[in-house]
């Protein structure tokens, strides 16, 4: 942009401000001081309408800029997401999108006091804003206060009745009565006319969760059943797809095993610690229980790995031995910004089970621990749980499920006959029945000293954020192998085939 330009672009910017159009004037000098950050009658006059310019119906950053803040975020760039809105509020104090952007960023970053902080903002700035409560209810409820939670998705749902995801937070956090109103609100909604399937699905959801507190097993299958088709159609699921992508890890195993790999001698690099295995098997449990210690962080559930593991198996990026050294080197980088200076930290993606044979290779000198659950409890929970990620079609079908669960521990197997004792086995079964001794073994093969923390993860102050919140705020217990049974009059005998 000339001179000349931005001389023209400050005359239209005043125009504006003579006619009222405060939030026109605005962009416009937003545009000039992208290319003239020091123009001071630019800068002077976008701060007074940012302070003083009450006509405002928004006190956003422009569209494209908002754009690249949504698409940061829901690629879960989190840490990128976080400092371009840090960057913005600077501009744009009173804008609630930035604010919450800053906290739900920091929510995914386990900054959870950061967050709150950050959406409260947001809520001061827009109190009518329905999914600013929503979003800090999600906050402080992967903090453990359920309470306060519930209040906070009570209140989302006062501001706008219709909103299904709202409902369903509330249904999972509380406990529904017997003619309880909330079950008649949520069957009304789910009967009006020209809702969409988004909609229905969760609002099948949050019944099953009713009927199943109440007691009606059989109407409760029956909204999973429905509310899991609904997702699975909407995904356009296909198991086969799975089937071919488990083909063609193993193809590419030898491929990958040969590789030469240079791994430099790194040091105040902490040491990653994957904890793999099926979503819903107790690989949140473990988590809580292995960064009780004092030496070890946790990085929740990381999709770096998969994200990149995934274009080397389908042959979007070549594979060779510098892009399994590129992967490790910016995976590290990452490590490294929330590893708070202790030597270990923990990567909770269940579903890298799938890629160990990239894992063993870009990261010789890290801790695999493989958490195995009973298979038909495990199945039943991942068809039971309404997971927000899009990779997890296999869930919303009994059979796919159980076809899924055939093939990984097919390929657990197919890890075991490589690697065998580099992977260490965790039983979840035994695990909840012999706490001490189970867990004794597991910091015995991290090679940690003992810490007394570990017998006590229900304590752990970290945030969790996965399904398993609520389980990993109690004391280690066993309660919820057999749920599963109170269903399997109306599975016709879709467990049969899983053995044990």
């Amino acid at each position: 942009m000339s001179q000349l330009s931005a001389n023209r672009l400050m005359t239209k910017a005043r125009s504006y401000e003579k006619k009222g159009e405060y939030a026109l004037a605005r962009d416009v000098y937003t545009k000039v001081l992208e290319n003239f950050p020091n123009n001071e009658k630019a800068k002077k006059a976008f701060l007074k309408i940012v302070n003083n310019g009450t006509n405002l119906t928004e006190l956003d950053p422009p569209k494209n800029i908002m754009d690249r803040l949504d698409d940061l975020f829901n690629k879960c760039y989190y840490e990128d997401c976080l400092k371009l809105a840090e960057q913005l509020v600077q501009q744009y104090p009173k804008s609630s999108h930035v604010w919450n952007f800053i906290g739900v960023s920091n929510h995914n970053l386990d900054n959870i006091e950061k967050a709150e902080w950050a959406v409260s903002k947001a809520i001061a700035l827009k109190p009518e804003a329905a999914n600013l409560y929503n979003n800090q209810g999600n906050i402080v409820r992967s903090a453990g206060r359920v309470d306060d939670a519930i209040k906070l998705y009570q209140r989302a749902i006062e501001l706008k009745p219709d909103k299904a995801g709202y409902h369903y937070n509330l249904s999972v956090n509380k406990k529904f009565i017997t003619d309880d109103p909330h079950i008649e609100q949520i069957t009304n909604l789910l009967s009006k006319s020209g809702i969409s399937d988004n909609d229905k699905y969760y609002f099948h959801f949050a019944l099953a969760k009713a009927f199943k507190d109440i007691g009606k097993y059989e109407e409760a299958f029956q909204s999973l059943t429905q509310g899991n088709a609904i997702r699975k159609k909407i995904l356009h699921y296909d198991i086969n797809s799975d089937v071919r992508l488990f083909e063609k890890i193993k193809k590419t195993t030898v491929s990958i095993e040969q590789l030469t790999v240079d791994i430099p001698d790194e040091k105040n690099t902490p040491v990653p610690i994957f904890i793999v295995g099926m979503p819903r098997s107790g690989t949140s449990l473990v988590e809580q229980i292995i960064t009780s210690h004092l030496e070890v962080a946790g990085a929740g559930e990381l999709n770096f790995i998969g994200r990149l593991a995934a274009l080397i198996v389908n042959e979007s990026i070549q594979l060779n031995s510098e892009n399994i050294l590129d992967m490790r080197t910016r995976y590290l980088a990452e490590l490294r910004k929330i590893s708070v200076n202790r030597n270990y930290i923990t990567d909770k993606a269940p579903q890298n089970f799938r890629f160990l044979h990239l894992i063993y290779t870009a990261f010789p000198e890290s801790r695999v621990i493989h958490v195995k659950r009973d298979p038909a409890a495990v199945c039943w929970s991942n068809f039971n749980h309404l997971f927000t990620s899009n990779d997890l079609g296999y869930s919303h079908d009994l059979d796919d499920v159980v076809q899924y669960y055939k093939l990984y521990d097919d390929l657990m197997q197919f890890w075991s006959e490589r690697y065998g004792e580099k992977i260490y086995t965790l039983d979840y079964e035994k695990l909840v029945t012999n706490q001490e001794s189970e867990t004794r073994k597991l910091i015995d093969y991290l090679g940690l000293g003992w810490d007394e923390r570990c017998l006590e993860p229900e304590k752990n102050e970290r945030s969790v954020r996965t399904a398993s919140q609520e389980q990993v705020r109690k004391k280690v217990y066993s309660g919820s192998q057999q749920q599963w049974r109170k269903f399997e009059p109306f599975m016709n005998g879709a467990f049969d085939t899983l053995g044990s």
